[in-house]
């Protein structure tokens, strides 16, 4: 393909002197680091390189070779400014040099949108008496390390070239370095040798081999997973129903089902993270390629420990951030997150079919998108109007998942308010998705469950033991609003302890009950 963009960002936060003025430094013992690193155990100079991978990560995703640019077949490189000050924030962002076309601008705009970086994560807790869960949604603003000199936070001046080249051009086939000859074939990035070099393909930033040798085995049995798997890269967040970024894959499953290594290798680390990840596993393949495995009730393996692929290293859970009980997957490729379905291999236990009398599959109808936020088609014909409508924009097939993942597998409506209905807008915002605990509980011969869907796609209630076993399922009759059901301890098939999952697409809820003998 011809005229496909390339960017070339070389990260040279300072120059080789070191100068102090106007309050701020060019040059730090420790340089400025782009957020993301700063959570792990690992030494500063590997949360530096990681650093410097995400932000590049970060801009290759977000730029946009201007069409004018290209028109006029402007390349070249852009220099942008900024300040990091003692606390972490971004001040005094400013075009250094411009190459004109528009692309000063398109670099700009990506280094001021880094000033309002969140994080918005979920604290459930779980009344093992009531069997009321709480949930809190935190939202965090994420801020750079500040650099350090002499062991003190300083205001340092960070400088970032960012070099715009169209694909075709063959004037220029040596990189800036000269470490490698410049491959045409894809968009690529390289980094100064120092910092290491390596390629980012389109979407990814990844060798596919790698996530082959990582992903053979799948981690939980399949028979045992309740519902699709959640996939990675942009997906609906649970409870704010808006769109947010997923690092892995979620297997949802009932606590306590057994987690398998995907291939061989040995664990490097066991560690237990409350806000994040809980009690989790990385588990090194090679020296490229490791698996994390989040969430965890129970570790069964240590740290140096070989293990093979399909041996059990621990347990489903919920600890850390979760809302419901799962494994959260990973594969990380030379420390970046890569989508481990990206090559849909037939992997050990991976095409077993779920159940037959599960059905999750929805009519093929585009998601809408109102104002940023995924609403149900029905509020649009029972709330909306055609003059409260500013603009709508329609995105298919690639530009669709590309933005919002495989919910938008059959395109998107973006719909843009009028000032004056944006309050209609947050309406459905507020038709939950909820589960209420079953009543009686305990189940002697009946009990029910009531439980709001905030659209009419297909649902599901499923039923568990605590072995993690299929008992039985409701997926037919649901509507959007509120619904029960009434079922007998015969559908249950025996006493003890079930969960009860309420899926719909992503969105899950779990509550559990007690079947007397």
């Amino acid at each position: 393909m011809k005229n496909l963009l390339l960017f070339t960002l070389l990260i040279i936060p300072s120059f080789v002197f070191c100068q102090q003025a106007e309050g701020f430094v060019s040059v730090a013992e420790e340089m400025p680091r782009f957020p993301g690193c700063e959570d792990s155990d690992d030494s500063v100079e590997s949360k530096r390189k990681c650093s410097n991978q995400k932000l590049l990560e970060y801009v290759y995703k977000n730029i946009t070779y201007p069409a004018l640019a290209k028109k006029n077949k402007v390349q070249g490189t852009v220099v942008i400014q900024f300040t990091i000050d003692e606390e972490g924030s971004m001040h005094d962002t400013k075009i250094a040099r411009d190459i004109g076309g528009g692309c000063g601008e398109a670099a700009l705009h990506v280094v001021n949108s880094m000033k309002d970086l969140t994080r918005m994560d979920t604290i459930t807790t779980f009344n093992e008496k009531t069997y009321v869960e709480t949930i809190k949604v935190v939202k965090t603003n994420l801020k750079w390390r500040p650099g350090f000199q002499r062991g003190k936070a300083v205001k340092v001046l960070y400088t970032l070239p960012v070099k715009f080249k169209l694909e075709n051009d063959e004037s220029d086939s040596i990189s800036d370095d000269n470490t490698s000859a410049k491959d045409n074939s894809k968009p690529w990035t390289i980094f100064p040798p120092e910092y290491g070099s390596f390629q980012i393909y389109k979407d990814q930033v990844l060798i596919p081999e790698q996530v082959k040798i990582a992903y053979q085995v799948e981690p939980v049995e399949s028979s045992k997973v309740v519902g699709p798997i959640i996939p990675f890269g942009n997906t609906m967040h649970p409870l704010l129903k808006q769109m947010g970024t997923h690092n892995g894959i979620d297997f949802r499953a009932v606590p306590g089902v057994s987690v398998m290594a995907t291939a061989d290798g040995v664990v490097s680390t066991l560690s237990l993270n409350h806000e994040k990840y809980g009690q989790y596993i990385k588990i090194k393949h090679n020296d490229k390629t490791q698996s994390l495995y989040a969430h965890m009730s129970s570790l069964n393996v240590v740290e140096g420990q070989q293990v093979k692929a399909g041996q059990q290293i621990g347990a489903i859970g919920m600890s850390g951030r979760a809302t419901y009980p799962h494994l959260h997957y990973e594969v990380l490729v030379e420390r970046q997150t890569v989508d481990p379905q990206l090559n849909k291999l037939d992997r050990i236990n991976a095409s077993e079919p779920m159940h037959q009398s599960i059905s999750l599959e929805s009519e093929r109808k585009p998601l809408f998108v109102i104002d940023g936020v995924i609403q149900d088609e029905h509020f649009i014909s029972d709330h909306l109007n055609s003059d409260d409508i500013a603009e709508i924009h329609v995105l298919k097939d690639e530009k669709a998942i590309e933005k919002y993942g495989d919910i938008a597998a059959n395109g998107v409506v973006e719909i843009q308010l009028k000032a004056s209905a944006q309050k209609k807008g947050t309406e459905a915002i507020d038709l939950q998705f909820t589960l209420e605990q079953n009543y009686p509980n305990p189940v002697l011969d009946q009990t029910t469950i009531s439980f709001y869907l905030p659209s009419d796609a297909a649902a599901s209630l499923l039923f568990y033991n605590n072995a993690g076993e299929f008992v039985h399922s409701i997926n037919q009759g649901f509507t959007k609003g509120p619904n029960e059901v009434t079922l007998s301890s015969s559908d249950l098939k025996g006493a003890g302890l079930i969960y009860y999952f309420l899926i719909q697409g992503q969105l899950t809820e779990v509550k559990k009950m007690i079947v007397a003998q």
